[in-house]
């Protein structure tokens, strides 16, 4: 090669090199990390379908959730699951804040929070009494419908060594519930199917 076409050769590689820079640049620029609280953890439409693979005493079952209906209380439109894990006919809307609000006995009370302060925990009474806290972040959680990242972990902390996990998918909802007793593992549900509208 002789001194010309190196020259030549040089600058169109020094070109490639800015051009690719500035498309990264570009592409990482459009596409900024979403934080939790932009994400849908907890989608609610009519129509919507999670089975769950469930283990418990060492039989295994299976169960699906159904949300069956949107229903209009005092002007705000909830959304009416038939079972939702442990729990019979339970409503949820979003606030505008992007929470999870449940309403029970007349009264609205927050599930989940996705951009809670640091620390922060919340209380829920509904069938029993739960204290409430995110305790993880940006997990990546296995299940036999398949692999989630970005995963949320929240802590139900019901009564001395009575702990109940809430595993939560963006874009998904609920993948995976954990109930643990006097430091056991008791009941595991894990997401085997979901269909979304």
């Amino acid at each position: 090669m002789n001194k010309m076409n190196r020259r030549q050769f040089l600058k169109k590689s020094l070109e490639g090199i800015i051009v690719g820079s500035i498309s990264f640049i570009s592409r990482c620029s459009k596409n900024p990390v979403e934080s939790p609280q932009e994400l849908d953890y907890f989608p609610l439409q009519v129509g919507n379908t999670w089975t769950h693979k469930i283990t418990e005493n060492n039989k295994t079952r299976y169960e699906t959730n159904n949300i069956i209906e949107s229903k209009n209380i005092d002007g705000k439109t909830y959304y009416v699951f038939d079972k939702f894990l442990y729990f019979n006919n339970k409503y949820f809307r979003k606030d505008e804040n992007n929470q999870i609000i449940g309403y029970n006995d007349g009264k609205e009370q927050i599930w989940y929070k996705f951009s809670p302060n640091k620390n922060e925990s919340w209380l829920v009474s509904d069938k029993f009494n739960y204290q409430i806290k995110l305790i993880w972040e940006d997990m990546t959680i296995s299940t036999p419908f398949g692999e989630f990242n970005n995963c949320l972990k929240f802590h139900f902390f019901e009564a001395f060594d009575v702990d109940f996990y809430h595993y939560l998918a963006p874009n998904i909802g609920i993948i995976k519930y954990e109930y643990r007793g006097m430091g056991m593992l008791r009941t595991v549900y894990e997401l085997q199917n979901v269909k979304l509208k």
